[in-house]
Formats: structure tokens, C-alpha cells, sequence
């Protein structure tokens, strides 16, 4: 009897262990989410305790446990400022600076993945009907995500459901964005809709980015504009290319723009935090459009985007040609 006792319980041990070494990946990975709070509350107890040693192992348990860098950024901007200045002593004790290193990157795939989610900036549109206060945290969301509301943004706009008082909160959204979505509502100039050139126009025209103005003389001598656009336009590109730009040469315009960004002017310069940027295009029947390119040929390719379009303005521009082969390597 005892003996068969004890082969069962063999058995069982031996089928516990088969259990749990063969359970799914989801399994696992849901249980390392479920510690995950706990263990960013020790890491950051431990930090703060100076007690570096503990911090690290962590700080490390977090870093291998295979959650998505998502997650991670939303337990540290439930309090941001906390969390950076923790940061930084956490880089001050001793052996931390590698795990600190390891975890703004985190944080930092984190923010641009909740940034770019494109479930968090339906709901913000949607947020922007409401009321005022719901209005208001869709904004913030909004402006947290950045160029990367842009193609739902637009993509509303000319939305045939879309109320009136939503496109025009739209319109007045757009300009708070700022300087990052400058290049993404530069590509959005070549749409043939009306109402989105309208908004990308004021858009651009408030934000007074001087970069897109070579853009917005393209618009300006587009045929057939409507009068209301044409007006719009001529008025953005006054306030990012000055009075001058108004009978500026549009080839040289672009020329300009191509060689600031082939001698790489800081104010062009993509953001330094991530090792991809993204390249704006608009698309007929698809919209506003991006495509992530490493940091490193980032102003490489929209120099020669540019310089192409001095050649469409001027097929003689020698300088222009010599721009475009000095970026494409000749091909």
C-alpha cells in the first residue's frame, strides 16, 4: 500500500513538472505581467534606499521579464516626474548605470508604442466631440501621440460620418501638435480634398515652421485650386517663408530644403531618443502614410526627396541633379 502510495506520488510530482514546463508561452508571459507591478515598486523602493545592490536584481527581473516595453512605460507615467528623478539617482549608485541605460530605452520603445497606438488615438478622436473635459484629455492624448494622429486625424476629417463640430476641432487640434508633425502635414499638401487642405493649411500657417514652406509654394501653384485654398495658402506660406516667399522660385525652395537637410541642420534633425524615424508620404485612396527608416539615412532620403523636387520645377537645376546622385550613390 505504501508503496503504491509513494509510485503515485511520483507520478504526480513527475506530471506537475510535465505541466509546467510544457505551458504555453501566453502563460507565462501573463504571469510575468501580473509581477510586474510588484516588482517596479521594488525597483523603485530600492533605489530610493540607495540599496543598489537589490535595485539592480530588479531592475534586471524587469528588463528579462519579457514584458512589452508598453506596459512598462504605463506603471512609470502613472507618475513621471517620480520616475525620472529615481532615474536619475538610480544612475548615481554604484553598478546601476548599465540597468539605467537599459530601462529609459524601455521606457522609451514604451512611450512611442502607446504614442502610436492606434486604438488610444481612435478613442482620443473620438474624445475631441465630447465635452469640455472630455475634450480635453483627448487633446493631451493627441499631443502625446503626435505625427502619429496625423493619418486618423485626416483620415476623419473627410470621414463623410464626421460631425461638424468634430471637423472643426480637428482644424483646431492639428495646430497643437507643433513642430514634429510639420513633415507629416507637408505630405498631406497633396491631397485633392478641399477640407483637409484647408485644415493642413491653417495647420502649418499657425505653426510657422519655416521647412514647410517649399511645400506650401508647391500647393500655391497647383491649377485649379479653389479660391478659398489658394487664399489659405498663400497666407500659411507668408507666415513660414516670409513676404519673399510669395514670388520665391519653387525650384529653388526645395533646393534649399534639400541641402539643409543633406548638411544636416540641427532643426531637421529627427528625434535623437529612437534608432528609427519616420518618412511621411500621402497616398491617393489611402491617405497620409509613414514608413520607419533608420535615424542614420533618415536626412539622406528626404534630401534627395527634395532635390527630385527642384528637378520637377527645374529640369536644367545642375546643382539639384548633383544633390540627387550625391545622395542616391550615383543610381
Amino acid at each position: 500500500m505504501a508503496k503504491n502510495r509513494r509510485t503515485w506520488l511520483t507520478f504526480s510530482v513527475a506530471a506537475a513538472m510535465v505541466m509546467v514546463c510544457s505551458a504555453p508561452a501566453w502563460s507565462q508571459e501573463s504571469s510575468a505581467q501580473k509581477k510586474l507591478p510588484k516588482l517596479w515598486e521594488d525597483f523603485v523602493h530600492y533605489i530610493t534606499i540607495a540599496r543598489s545592490d537589490l535595485a539592480k536584481s530588479f531592475g534586471e527581473a524587469i528588463l528579462e521579464s519579457g514584458a512589452e516595453p508598453r506596459v512598462v512605460y504605463l506603471l512609470a507615467s502613472k507618475n513621471s516626474v517620480r520616475t525620472e528623478n529615481v532615474l536619475a539617482r538610480g544612475e548615481r549608485l554604484k553598478g546601476m548605470k548599465d540597468v539605467i541605460v537599459r530601462m529609459r530605452k524601455m521606457l522609451r520603445e514604451g512611450l512611442r508604442a502607446e504614442a502610436s497606438n492606434p486604438e488610444q488615438i481612435a478613442k482620443a478622436i473620438r474624445q475631441l466631440a465630447g465635452m469640455l473635459q472630455e475634450y480635453q484629455i483627448g487633446l493631451e492624448a493627441l499631443k502625446r501621440s503626435g505625427e502619429y494622429s496625423l493619418p486618423q486625424l485626416l483620415q476623419s476629417l473627410s470621414a463623410p460620418g464626421t460631425s461638424a463640430r468634430l471637423r472643426e476641432r480637428i482644424r483646431t487640434v492639428l495646430p497643437q501638435l507643433g513642430p514634429v508633425a510639420v513633415r507629416g502635414l507637408s505630405a498631406a499638401l497633396q491631397s485633392d480634398k478641399p477640407e483637409v487642405l484647408e485644415a493642413v493649411v491653417f495647420a502649418l500657417g499657425r505653426i510657422r515652421y519655416r521647412h514647410a514652406a517649399a511645400r506650401l509654394k508647391e500647393l500655391s501653384l497647383r491649377e485649379g485650386l479653389m479660391t478659398s485654398v489658394k487664399l489659405a495658402t498663400d497666407s500659411a506660406l507668408v507666415s513660414c517663408g516670409g513676404q519673399a516667399a510669395l514670388k520665391a522660385d519653387a525650384s529653388a525652395m526645395f533646393y534649399d530644403l534639400a541641402q539643409k537637410y543633406y548638411y544636416r541642420a540641427e532643426s531637421l534633425l529627427p528625434d535623437q531618443r529612437y534608432d528609427t524615424a519616420n518618412v511621411w508620404y500621402w497616398q491617393q485612396g489611402l491617405g497620409l502614410i509613414f514608413k520607419p527608416v533608420p535615424r542614420a539615412i533618415f536626412c539622406d532620403i528626404y534630401a534627395m526627396r527634395m532635390a527630385r523636387q527642384a528637378l520637377a520645377f527645374d529640369q536644367k537645376s545642375q546643382r539639384a541633379v548633383s544633390l540627387w546622385l550625391a545622395r542616391s550613390g550615383g543610381r
